[in-house]
């Protein structure tokens, strides 16, 4: 079902747009390639940004961001949405509680089908592949379950021949407390789970990133699987928007102005761990992260 919004307004063109003194606040959903780019024209323009993720393209340019946001004194959050929905601040919960004893391993997967190449994912000129559309999540999961940034990486990736963009990517990251493994896929079976394992038990997070508004997700914290059923409980979180309660942080944020959730430091951060990944799927090499300084960031969540 379609819905249609009467709006208040419309301007010939983006410039047109930020040229307008009314307008507070903006949403970037525009390929990768352009992300920071117009998020810095937005914020010279003396806009808000909300940026759909990844923030850029590379480390470089999201630093260049966050250092247009401080100049402006205007706040960008990058829309990692997952994050805002309870059943992660329920696992962050879980985590600092000790339910699994101390976290040592987070598998994740992620994957879907699409290999139309006029589809934007797929066209690698505007920053389609895996690894920058669904691997980014795989990332920022592992880091904020680990509340820590990895040591070092390694990974490998297959693309597509005719089109040049990454299609199978499965990486390896070593944190200073265990590890972390992902595979994101976009020629692969639709799917999507993570699985945080401690000494003591077990979480599974079965609709990790995309739950519909209308979807009750379900965790399940299993201790030892030889004990069966007597060994597991699960717990329902009714559905919720999570776009909408990314959206009403952000605006508390820009009104209010408490502490972002969204740091521009995690978003950094999370950008120096692809761009590793990366790497070291060129090179076949384990490559060291240097972002240790910033670990802490990982920790935010919605407010």
């Amino acid at each position: 079902m379609i819905r249609l919004y009467p709006l208040a307004r419309a301007h010939r063109g983006y410039e047109a747009l930020l040229g307008d003194p009314e307008v507070e606040a903006v949403y970037i959903p525009l390929p990768n390639t352009m992300h920071a780019e117009w998020t810095i024209r937005a914020l010279s323009a003396g806009k808000h940004v909300l940026c759909e993720k990844p923030l850029a393209m590379s480390t470089a340019d999201a630093i260049a961001v966050a250092q247009a946001a401080a100049s402006r004194q205007r706040h960008v959050a990058e829309g990692f949405m997952y994050r805002h929905h309870p059943q992660w601040q329920r696992v962050r919960t879980l985590l600092d509680e000790g339910a699994i004893g101390r976290l040592q391993s987070v598998s994740i997967f992620f994957g879907y089908n699409r290999p139309d190449p006029g589809n934007i994912r797929n066209r690698a000129e505007l920053g389609g592949g895996g690894l920058y559309d669904i691997g980014c999540y795989a990332v920022s999961a592992a880091r904020f379950a680990f509340a820590d940034e990895p040591q070092s990486v390694s990974a490998l990736m297959e693309h597509d021949p005719s089109l040049g963009v990454d299609v199978l990517t499965s990486a390896l990251l070593h944190f200073r407390n265990g590890h972390a493994t992902f595979t994101c896929g976009t020629r692969i079976v639709s799917q999507q789970r993570v699985v945080l394992s401690g000494a003591q038990a077990q979480i599974s997070v079965e609709r990790p990133f995309t739950p519909p508004a209308d979807h009750a997700c379900r965790l399940v914290l299993a201790r030892d699987w030889y004990e069966g059923a007597a060994g597991r409980t699960e717990e329902a979180l009714a559905g919720v928007d999570q776009y909408r309660l990314m959206v009403e942080s952000f605006v508390r944020t820009v009104r209010q102005g408490p502490p972002s959730p969204t740091q521009l430091a995690d978003s950094i951060a999370n950008l120096e761990v692809i761009e590793a990944i990366a790497r070291s799927a060129a090179t076949g090499e384990v490559v060291p992260i240097t972002c240790s300084s910033r670990a802490g960031a990982t920790r935010q969540g919605s407010t």
